[in-house]
């Protein structure tokens, strides 16, 4: 049986910020691997310019330092989409690539 006594407005922010919290530190974390292993399969001139990964709804966004490394960086989508392919088949097809973004910095601050 359910506990029918009324809860404070502190408790009950409590536990959605909890879960938000830890949502944000596990998504935070999926994409720091993300980038790790993106930048392993970049020349090393080019991981250092690439700033951050993320994944989401069948696009990889990837951010890269200023439009002069955004624009090398589009040149090695396909080894990053040959990567995808083999590091994240799935046969529920739940890590399905659509699509590769690149964005500077600027575009996402």
């Amino acid at each position: 049986m359910k506990n029918k006594d009324p809860r404070s407005l502190q408790d009950i922010l409590a536990d959605q910020t909890g879960d938000l919290f830890s949502r944000l530190t596990q998504q935070q974390t999926q994409n720091d691997t993300l980038l790790s292993r993106i930048r392993a399969v970049l020349p090393s001139h080019f991981a250092k310019r690439l700033l951050a990964a993320t994944y989401r709804n069948h696009i990889l966004v990837l951010v890269a330092e200023s439009p002069a490394w955004a624009n090398r960086l589009r040149f090695e989508t396909e080894n990053i989409r040959d990567f995808w392919e083999t590091a994240y088949s799935d046969p529920e097809d739940r890590y399905r690539l659509e699509k590769i973004v690149v964005r500077t910095a600027a575009d996402v601050i």
